[in-house]
């Protein structure tokens, strides 16, 4: 739990973000049938980009790409350059090349200039606290990082893809990410993040590569099991903390969707659409729990795409509400998440979660020899009673995710308990 609290705070930075990105399977490839062929885009409008100094400006003393840079990589020239670990040049090479070309490209098609760094690592170099051989990009710094192979990334052996060629394209995926934050069209909802950085990386392989259009293909059968979670609201809730399979799964969706949207709507058009329909960062949207309302603005960007979402768009969750408070709390096995929901059209909801109070209370037992670190249930309740520790607070009409399953006591005295369900929503009103 620890572990999971740091990486997600160094992630909730705005850094570091985890893709996987846009997979698909080989032998299982099928035209979307009515949809056009991909066409020739046209040269755009420049797109108003930072002066790189201002993207340099970003590069502080714990950024990734710093602590990247000190190290003791090859060195390769390019438009974008590249750093790659000792003996990894081979690899290196094919998404280097891969990169450069869909970079200019996009160049090409979007009028952009942004600065973007490549880095193919191997276990031993990759930056923690992402796990190896997740790809993922640091958006403040222009640093895109590929692991030096992909095959070892758990499920990879029911993907049925070439691990190389999939990961010289996975690399534009990341390079959309950059891209569209470095121009102020990178959505705040983060499954439609990901579906312009697929977006980019789709348009690429369709005018470029039509051989690698497996990758765009969806979820491959022998990897559907991955889906434990199947929502695109559990998906925005969790995002990579919901494990590197699960997220893989959602990923081979994204791709798809993207694929049908940019064989219908061209790249700057689908861009600015998007950009114009919904919030992008550093704003945020008024609510993101709000997935039919998100696919009907999506759909006047990219007709048809609601149907290509399909059963993603369930929000159907089961519903828990408060009740008496359990003599101790029994973690719920089969949790994932929760979204906290405060219904209330007035008042606030006040709570203190189960396992952040344990936590707390055994960050303080380290200062103290001798005592003991795992709290006990009543000292667990006692801190709960007695103030010492802020609640956690959450306004009327908001929504919070609590991930993992837990038990919060609430201000009114009445407790809240995840259940066993993969997610569920926990709903509470003033008593």
């Amino acid at each position: 739990m620890l572990m999971r609290l740091v990486f997600r705070a160094i992630r909730r930075g705005g850094t570091v973000l985890c893709a996987i990105g846009v997979l698909g399977a080989a032998g299982h490839v099928r035209a979307q049938e009515g949809a056009p062929p991909s066409t020739a885009l046209s040269a755009h409008a420049p797109m108003a980009v930072p002066p790189a100094a201002d993207v340099i400006r970003h590069h502080g003393a714990l950024s990734i790409r710093s602590r990247i840079a000190a190290r003791d990589l090859v060195r390769v020239p390019g438009n974008p350059p590249m750093l790659h670990s000792q003996g990894a040049g081979a690899e290196a090479g094919v998404y280097h090349r891969m990169l450069q070309d869909g970079v200019a490209w996009f160049r090409a098609v979007l009028g952009h200039d942004s600065e973007i760094l490549l880095a193919v690592l191997d276990a031993a170099d990759y930056p923690w606290p992402v796990p190896y051989p997740t790809p993922f990009a640091e958006w403040a710094s222009g640093l895109i990082v590929m692991p030096r192979h992909l095959d070892s990334h758990p499920g990879f052996d029911r993907w049925g893809l070439e691990a190389v060629p999939l990961n010289a394209a996975l690399a534009l995926h990341e390079a959309g990410h950059i891209i569209a934050e470095q121009t102020g069209r990178r959505p705040a909802l983060r499954w439609l993040d990901e579906l312009v950085a697929n977006a980019f990386m789709a348009a690429f392989l369709q005018a470029r590569h039509p051989e690698l259009a497996a990758i765009l293909a969806g979820v491959p059968p022998a990897f559907d099991d991955a889906g434990r979670l199947r929502r695109l609201l559990e998906f925005e809730a969790l995002y990579f903390d919901m494990g590197q399979e699960n997220y893989a799964w959602f990923q081979f969706h994204i791709a798809r969707l993207a694929g049908y949207a940019v064989a219908r709507v061209p790249l700057p058009e689908l861009l600015d659409g998007i950009a114009a329909a919904f919030a992008t960062h550093p704003q945020t949207e008024p609510d993101w729990t709000d997935i039919p309302g998100q696919i009907a603005r999506l759909e006047s960007v990219i007709p048809g795409i609601g149907e290509q979402i399909g059963a993603l768009a369930d929000v159907a969750l089961p519903e828990v509400t408060p009740g008496p408070c359990p003599d101790s709390l029994v973690p719920p096995a089969g949790a994932e998440l929760a979204i906290l929901e405060n219904r209330d059209p007035a008042a606030v909801l006040r709570y203190h979660r189960h396992g952040i109070v344990a936590l707390a209370l055994m960050i303080d037992a380290l200062g103290q020899p001798g005592r003991a670190l795992d709290p006990t249930e009543a000292e667990i309740r006692a801190a709960v009673a007695d103030g010492t520790h802020a609640p956690e607070v959450l306004a009327p009409g908001a929504a919070a995710v609590i991930r993992w399953g837990d038990l919060l006591y609430l201000e009114d005295g009445r407790c809240l308990v995840a259940s066993d369900a993969p997610s569920a929503r926990l709903v509470w009103t003033a008593p």
